[in-house]
């Protein structure tokens, strides 16, 4: 009998999920898809204890075929060819009339397809991988849900979600309602419908009266991801008081210091070595850091603590700027190893004026996992290509960014070695070669310290960060491409915070608030935009657009539907690569990604 008692509730419940959305699935394909989500082994017999209690399971014993007992055995090609292989190399002949489907002139073995979730199509999928992939995109297709009004307004609601812990009107308009009662007087989910009535009144409500000419808007979802859709009557029967002066004036300095952003982390060695990464955690960097790559201080201290400090989530980070990785992205791998003299014993946090806002120094001694994604453009990468390959290409797909691909496993030899030669102790390194196609040049190498992990896992995660290989924001910054444009971002921001930080109108709250989240877009997703920055052309442009959003376990997916003909199609699409690869998450932790349609 399976031993259960130990496996967590979240894993029972995601086996029996799984089970019921996949009655044929088998103990054993039930086993390799819970490791592989949860990076536990899980044996076959604990399997059918779970289902068998839950009355589950099937019939016992081997299934009747529905061909019938005549059913022709047959060898899979793969292993015809590795047999093939086998006795060439031991100088035997090989009768290849026999086997037609094995290549003659040295071409490629038929491949061992996989899915994104690392487990064998053909465990899974009696139809082609191609099958596969369009019965995913047919799936979600299905998921998206209806149309909604106002979808666009999802950029300012990362910058919400990149500045603020909860919601900051929520909290003033609560404080003025309350006085001095207990904030449980409150209407029912006031934090929310107060976010709800400031993306209303920004798309032209004027007031509660009007919500049913705003139904549907996408500020009914985005707003609502962790909760049952709300009825539109709760927004009715809920009144906003204006805050009073004292309270104005407080949120007026305390979106100053809200709005403060980090410009770069230092981390310090044991041995007096120092490295210097972005707050976004892009790369590691020996000049200053582009403005680029700053953050506000509540996102900058979020990814600190949980992919360096505590690093329950692994790093997953850019080979460095310039022509070759050089020695830090390999001092980088000794700190995460936890080598002799190599241990973080403080990390600093400093603004874009040298001044240093808070320091570090309880930092777990442990062991770090890490994934680093090395370009052709730098100097070792034709030498990391090299290597042998361990195994033929296998395809896959990733359900959530829609993207198509093939990988092989690389020899991590060339990787150890440079750590060995550098700092005299070899690491155990798992390495994987990302093409667009079959046949195509390597686009990357993806190289992680987790040797146990799947490598479609590991692209999974990987892409997740960094949807855009080398086409975003992140990847032309690091090549120098991008300076001269946030520049521009930053003197334009810079006249406009200035103005409307002067604002004491308790009446035109909702305005400025917008309109410092617009600025936060500027910076960080809009930098291609030259004209028309202003909220109201913004809202007029972009912010409008209809979409659908869908929360799934790992990403919020927002699908924008633009009309034909868009004439701001171009940076739009800039727009959302940057927002991709710029680790916005929920309150819950889950990835913002951004389709158009």
């Amino acid at each position: 009998m399976g031993v259960v008692y130990k496996l967590k509730n979240e894993v029972v419940d995601f086996i029996l999920r799984e089970k019921r959305d996949g009655p044929s699935l088998s103990c054993r394909q039930l086993a390799m898809v819970t490791g592989e989500k949860f990076f536990i082994k899980v044996s076959k017999s604990s399997i059918n204890t779970i289902i068998k209690n839950a009355s589950l399971s099937s019939a016992v014993g081997r299934r009747s075929s529905s061909e019938g007992s005549g059913k022709k055995f047959h060898i899979p090609v793969f292993k015809k060819t590795q047999i093939s292989e086998e006795m060439r190399k031991a100088g035997l002949k090989v009768d290849t009339k026999l086997s037609p489907e094995v290549p003659v002139h040295g071409g490629q073995p038929k491949k061992q397809y996989s899915s994104a979730d690392g487990v064998s199509k053909q465990q899974l999928f009696p139809a082609s991988f191609q099958d596969h992939v369009f019965q995913l995109r047919m799936k979600r297709e299905q998921e998206r849900g209806a149309l909604y009004e106002g979808m666009g307004f999802i950029f300012l609601k990362a910058a919400q979600w990149d500045l603020f812990d909860a919601s900051i009107l929520g909290s003033l308009f609560g404080r003025a309602q309350c006085g001095t009662t207990p904030k449980t007087s409150l209407p029912l989910h006031f934090d929310m419908l107060c976010d709800i009535w400031f993306y209303l009144k920004l798309s032209g409500a004027k007031d509660i009266s009007q919500i049913g000419q705003f139904c549907p808007h996408g500020a009914w979802v985005f707003n609502t991801l962790n909760y049952q859709p709300l009825d539109p009557s709760l927004l009715d029967g809920t009144k906003f008081a204006m805050p009073p002066l004292h309270l104005l004036m407080e949120y007026v300095n305390e979106k100053e210091y809200l709005f403060e952003e980090i410009g770069r982390f230092q981390i310090h060695l044991e041995d007096g070595t120092i490295l210097t990464m972005d707050p976004q955690l892009v790369s590691l960097w020996r000049e200053d850091v582009p403005r680029e790559f700053s953050s506000p201080m509540n996102k900058a201290m979020a990814m600190l603590s949980h992919c360096l400090i505590s690093n329950n989530r692994p790093l997953i980070f850019l080979g460095p700027l310039g022509g070759q990785l050089g020695r830090d992205i390999y001092t980088m791998m000794a700190a995460a190893e936890g080598f002799a003299g190599k241990m973080m014993t403080k990390i600093i946090a400093f603004n874009h004026y040298n001044d240093q806002i808070a320091e570090f120094t309880a930092i777990p001694k442990k062991k770090r996992f890490f994934i680093a994604g090395i370009w052709p453009g730098q100097k070792e990468f034709p030498a990391f290509t090299q290597e042998a390959f361990l195994g033929a290409p296998n395809p896959f797909y990733n359900r959530w960014l829609d993207k198509e691909g093939c990988f092989i496993e690389l020899n991590p030899a060339i990787f150890s070695s440079a750590l060995e030669e550098a700092f005299g102790k070899n690491v155990p390194l798992k390495a994987v070669a990302v093409f667009d196609k079959e046949g195509s040049e390597p686009r990357l190498v993806v190289l992680a310290n987790q040797i146990d992990s799947k490598a479609e896992s590991l692209l999974e995660a990987f892409f997740l960060r960094w949807p855009n290989l080398d086409k975003g924001a992140a990847g032309s910054m690091l090549h120098g491409n991008a300076a001269e444009e946030v520049k521009e971002s930053y003197e334009h921001e810079k006249g406009q915070i200035c103005e409307w930080g002067d604002r004491q109108d308790a009446f035109d709250i909702y305005r400025d608030f917008g309109e410092r989240l617009n600025s936060y877009c500027q910076r960080h997703f809009f930098s291609r935009q030259r004209e028309g920055r202003d909220l109201t052309s913004m809202i007029s442009k972009y912010y409008n657009i209809p979409g659908h959003c869908m929360a799934q376990d790992k990403v919020v997916s927002v699908y924008l539907r633009v009309p034909p003909s868009y004439p701001f199609l171009e940076d739009l699409k800039a727009a959302v690569q940057r927002l991709n690869e710029s680790a916005v998450t929920d309150p819950v932790g889950r990835n913002l990604l951004i389709n158009i349609i």
